[in-house]
Order: C-alpha cells, then structure tokens, then sequence
C-alpha cells in the first residue's frame, strides 16, 4: 500500500532540494555550474513531482547528455548508455 502524499509535500520537497544547488550557483556562476543545475533541477522536479509523466525523464537525459559530452574525462559508456534512451 503506498502511502498518502500531498502536493504541498512534493513541492517542498522539491524547492528545499532545488535551492540547495541553486544557492551554490547564484554565488560561483559559470555555465558548466549552470549545465548542471539544469540537469538536477529537471532530476529533482522528476524524482519529487507530484504528477510526473515518462516522458519527463527526457527533461534531465538530454542536458545530460550535453554535460557528459563535454567533460573530458567521462567514459565512452556513459554517452552510450544515454543514446539508446534518447533515440527513443
């Protein structure tokens, strides 16, 4: 039996996680900081939604993509583990 949420705890959830990451941008900007706030906003509004589709999952897998393409050091996989879930 899954528990009884409400909105207003999913959307707590939601800022209190949010503005953890987004404090830390707001005082040391720079883009790669604010690719992966995109990234972990979309996660976090993905994981703690309140009504959250399939297809939102995208919303995180594409800017992700885009970050593990330009970190220099991530591994091959990791792009080619995202392919197949974006082509879909």
């Amino acid at each position: 039996m899954l528990p009884n949420v409400s909105p207003r705890l999913t959307f707590g959830l939601t800022f209190a996680i949010t503005s953890l990451f987004l404090v830390k941008l707001w005082f040391d900007p720079s883009f790669k900081r604010f690719l992966d706030s995109v990234v972990l906003a979309a996660m976090t509004s993905f994981l703690f939604g309140w009504h959250v589709h399939e297809k939102a999952v995208l919303l995180f897998l594409i800017p992700l993509r885009c970050v593990s393409l330009s970190l220099s050091y991530a591994p091959p996989s990791l792009a080619s583990v995202l392919t197949p879930a974006l082509a879909a």
